[in-house]
């Protein structure tokens, strides 16, 4: 993790044009537009969480928060390409975690590029594990690995 300043906050619409510039910057298929984005910002059960560091935003994630007991679903997770492998990823992850916990979820999901083999890591360091593979998944054609990960909730701490 840098050892300057980051913070995590909440998504605000006033944000967007730097989330779909992020996103742009790191997918080159099934990408948010702006309408889909936009949804998840402000009408969608989501949490959006971004990062920003030395004032500028440099990654966010968006979590599906359906209502439980069905699993939350990281649906979304970016950072700008300068700032990959600082552990941005990794705090936005934990944030999530913190939040779920805190909204006793007992799992969360997610979905990964078979080729996305960093991503894969990061996931499997945080605590997913591999539960089926999604073939034809993405846009592309891509299969896709689903990893679950199990939370602690509050009501068991």
């Amino acid at each position: 993790m840098p050892t300057e300043q980051y913070a995590i906050r909440p998504a605000q619409i006033g944000d967007l044009n730097h989330l779909l510039s992020i996103e742009h910057d790191s997918f080159t298929t099934d990408l948010l537009n702006r309408r889909q984005m936009r949804y998840l910002l402000i009408k969608a059960k989501a949490c959006c969480l971004l990062i920003e560091f030395q004032g500028d935003i440099v990654g966010y994630g968006i979590c599906l928060t359906p209502k439980l007991p069905r699993p939350a679903r990281l649906y979304s997770l970016a950072v700008r390409q300068e700032y990959r492998g600082k552990g941005f990823a990794r705090a936005l992850i934990e944030a999530f975690k913190d939040y779920l916990n805190c909204n006793n979820y007992k799992y969360w999901q997610l979905e990964v590029d078979t080729n996305n083999h960093s991503a894969q890591k990061l996931y499997k360091d945080s605590g997913f594990e591999l539960k089926a593979r999604l073939p034809g998944y993405y846009e592309n054609g891509c299969d896709a690995l689903r990893m679950i990960c199990v939370l602690i909730t509050a009501e068991e701490v």
